[in-house]
């Protein structure tokens, strides 16, 4: 009677391998293998998470089913099935109107995306996240740190790869950004980084304006 996850099974196990080494163009990728243990798993928490679906006082149900599902395939290296199921667990938290599982999600999602090295989309949650946790300071204010310690991860990680493109202007922004993170959270040796950073970006600028102002930062 689990029309729904058997459907998401069946797709979860015959598909391309997410993490396969490269294939050549025109080759057929080879298919995932996935484990009876691995199968389990995923049966479990597709079947639970569609019987919670039909209660109306159980939607919390779906939503932890749902976060393991996106846990399991975050450890076996596949952000995009990962991604997926956050994003579903993203969906039901703002339809609850649940803003702790919102922080969860925005949170895990711009974490994914880090991985993933896409920063564009992590910063898009990770500033989501940092939005909410300064929304509920008063009732978590735990997670205004762990917006800010993310954000600089990923705005320094971001800003280096910006400069090795040439695109000095747009490393800049986010190196400020870091340096405005940093001093959020007192991270006196991040602060020192991201001053590094910006100065050195600053000084690379054409700009005469912009040397002066990277000498000091640095």
């Amino acid at each position: 009677g689990f029309v729904q996850s058997f459907v998401d099974f069946f797709y979860l196990t015959h598909r391309p391998d997410p993490v396969q080494d490269a294939y050549s163009v025109g080759q057929t990728p080879a298919e995932i293998d996935v484990s009876i243990e691995d199968m389990e798993v995923i049966q479990n928490h597709l079947v639970e998470a569609e019987a919670a679906r039909r209660k109306p006082d159980q939607v919390d149900r779906v939503y932890s089913n749902l976060n393991d599902l996106a846990s399991h395939f975050q450890t076996r290296s596949d952000q995009r099935t990962g991604i997926y199921f956050y994003e579903k667990c993203l969906e039901i938290a703002r339809i609850m109107q649940d803003a702790p599982g919102e922080m969860k999600a925005t949170y895990d999602l711009g974490n994914a995306y880090q991985e993933m090295k896409d920063y564009v989309k992590a910063v898009q949650y990770q500033e989501q996240h940092l939005q909410l946790a300064q929304t509920h300071a008063e009732t978590a204010p735990e997670q205004l740190d762990l917006a800010y310690s993310q954000l600089k991860k990923t705005y320094t990680a971001y800003g280096e790869v910006l400069e090795s493109e040439g695109r000095i202007v747009d490393a800049i922004k986010f190196h400020e950004l870091c340096l405005t993170a940093a001093e959020q959270t007192g991270d006196k040796p991040a602060e020192a980084s991201a001053h590094y950073r910006l100065g050195r970006a600053l000084v690379l600028s054409d700009s005469p304006e912009h040397a002066a102002q990277g000498k000091e930062h640095l």
